[in-house]
């Protein structure tokens, strides 16, 4: 094992690590000698893979989307095969996305913790990317669905369709991470959170034209 292939081990290891006890302790609280400990590193051995914790924070948050959207790749390409008409085939995305972060109700309140954090350490547009300004020039499942559906004249091209792309997967994240913080407080913990989801796309797609 060269040199590179064990920092690139160490520096995963540390970002699992750190995530876990962000999502359990919150970041506040979780201190960087601790993570090295759980690692078996010392903390300037951390700060050569992230100079602050800030950095380590946002390669966290990145790993959690990447790796929550990789574990349903199955399920994406089942969807991306759906042959129903275009409002059935966003609906069916758009509830795709709200059980995969149903399943990551813990992690979508580290999540929200991160944001502000990263926000405070001007650190958030590094996370958030460019920001995709209509579904021309996204590439994702949403992308693609709401592009076959104008192609095949389901769907009508216009500025209300541009505002529903850019608002459905925000408006589903922050209802799950309300959701999850209720929750974890339990607070109206008999409600169906996902009969609540469900309503909640299906209004959407009942929106578009």
């Amino acid at each position: 094992m060269t040199l590179l292939d064990i920092r690139e081990k160490n520096k995963n290891k540390v970002i699992q690590n750190a995530l876990d006890k962000f999502i359990e302790n919150g970041i506040e609280k979780t201190s960087i000698a601790y993570i090295a400990k759980m690692s078996g590193l010392t903390e300037m051995s951390i700060f050569r893979y992230f100079p602050t914790k800030s950095d380590l924070v946002l390669a966290c948050a990145v790993y959690f989307w990447e790796s929550t959207l990789l574990e349903s790749r199955e399920e994406w390409e089942d969807i991306e095969k759906f042959q129903g008409n275009a409002k059935e085939h966003i609906l069916k995305i758009l509830l795709e996305y709200a059980r995969i972060f149903l399943r990551k109700s813990d992690g979508l309140i580290f999540i929200a913790e991160a944001e502000i954090y990263l926000y405070r350490a001007r650190l958030l547009n590094d996370f958030t990317k460019k920001p995709i300004t209509n579904y021309k020039s996204g590439t994702g499942p949403l992308s693609r669905a709401i592009i076959r559906g104008i192609k095949r004249g389901e769907l009508k091209d216009d500025e209300c369709l541009e505002q529903f792309y850019l608002n459905a997967f925000n408006s589903i994240l922050g209802l799950l991470q309300k959701l999850s913080i209720s929750a974890y407080e339990n607070i109206d913990t008999s409600c169906d959170y996902e009969h609540r989801l469900i309503c909640f796309c299906k209004a959407q797609i009942a929106a578009l034209n």
